[in-house]
């Protein structure tokens, strides 16, 4: 018998071959890796994230005076004080409001079950308890829940 050589311009496609598909192979691994990760920090803190915004824009919305939320079914009406009060009477509005309501506006309900994930510290910034990136700030012991009112979130009122 007699064996076949194999030509050495075949040995030098294959090798090159092969080391062009390295860096994609490398590629591919590193971000199957990546995705097989734990990556549900990001998660939490985006639930929580979305929290925050949703009150903060609630309650900026309501002091400062809008109305516009008001659809013309009066969908957000409830929400609102009426078009015309005092800046002083807004404020005390704002204050009264829970998270529920933030939620409710900007449309995040679906966040509220993440609340036992989520503290705030003593300015009101709302976090995810175990937020990596911020973990020497100030937390208040406030528990929040969906009844919790905007001014215990942002420590301007002690009772309902």
């Amino acid at each position: 018998m007699e064996k076949k050589k194999i030509s050495k311009p075949i040995i030098i496609v294959i090798v090159a071959i092969i080391l062009y598909l390295i860096p994609y192979a490398f590629v591919l691994w590193l971000i199957g890796g990546i995705a097989a990760s734990n990556t549900s920090p990001s998660i939490p803190q985006s639930n929580a994230a979305t929290i925050d915004n949703s009150c903060k824009v609630y309650y900026r919305d309501i002091v400062s005076g809008y109305s516009s939320g008001q659809n013309s079914e009066g969908q957000y009406a409830p929400l609102f004080p009426e078009i015309g009060e005092s800046t002083v009477k807004r404020h005390k509005f704002a204050l009264s409001r829970t998270i529920r309501d933030a939620l409710i506006y900007m449309g995040t309900e679906d966040t509220a079950e993440f609340l036992d994930e989520a503290v705030a510290d003593t300015n009101g910034n709302i976090y995810w308890k175990d937020d990596p990136a911020n973990p020497k700030r100030d937390i208040s012991t406030l528990t929040l829940t969906t009844e919790t009112t905007l001014g215990k979130l942002y420590g301007q009122q002690t009772d309902n």
